[in-house]
């Protein structure tokens, strides 16, 4: 809440617009938590993507140990098939 003040200065009456300092606190404060709930916001953002990018990496490792088990089966097969009379 704003207060008006009168005052006189050099002889002329002056009006002063002043400012409650508890209103000044709250918005101080009210400014403070926005930022900080911005940054816990962005943390969490952060950490859900992190996650993402770990369980993609999984993934990928598994593809490429099932992959490379594949590759070891076709090697491990002879290259000929002998002929039964």
């Amino acid at each position: 809440m704003a207060f008006l003040r009168l005052g006189t200065e050099d002889g002329a009456l002056r009006a002063r617009i002043t400012q409650d300092p508890a209103d000044s606190r709250a918005r101080k404060h009210r400014h403070l938590n926005k930022e900080r709930k911005k940054r816990e916001g962005t943390k969490e953002k952060r950490r859900e993507e992190e996650e993402e990018e770990e369980e993609e990496e999984e993934e990928e490792e598994e593809e490429e140990e099932e992959e490379e088990e594949e590759e070891e089966e076709k090697r491990s097969e002879p290259l000929y098939k002998e002929k039964e009379d």
